[in-house]
């Protein structure tokens, strides 16, 4: 049975004043976005409940997971002090993977 359990776990991430990934994507290239050190920045002051299912803490191996069961994702770049990867789900949505630094 363990096999045969769906383990999916949904989770939205609502960012306030964006209705689309390209208003975030536009936010970001605004000079107002940017950090110290240039690169973008965006707080967000919710926390997912189950947090412990969402944050793995090894994002090389999560993308390297995903990309050995067919995923396309891009390759961990850095963001702030963490870092982040991208992929699409099944619907066309854009997926943020991000390991905290």
């Amino acid at each position: 049975m363990g096999d045969s359990v769906d383990k999916t776990l949904n989770l939205i991430k609502l960012c306030v004043g964006a209705e689309r990934v390209e208003d975030l994507t536009d936010w970001q290239a605004n000079p107002r976005a940017k950090g110290p050190d240039g690169l973008p920045r965006h707080v967000t002051r919710m926390w997912p409940k189950r947090a412990e299912e969402v944050l793995a803490g090894d994002l090389d191996g999560a993308v390297a997971e995903l990309r050995g069961r067919g995923v396309e994702v891009t390759d961990p770049s850095p963001v702030g002090t963490g870092r982040q990867s991208f992929l699409h789900d099944p619907s066309g949505n854009r997926i943020e993977l991000h390991q905290p630094g």
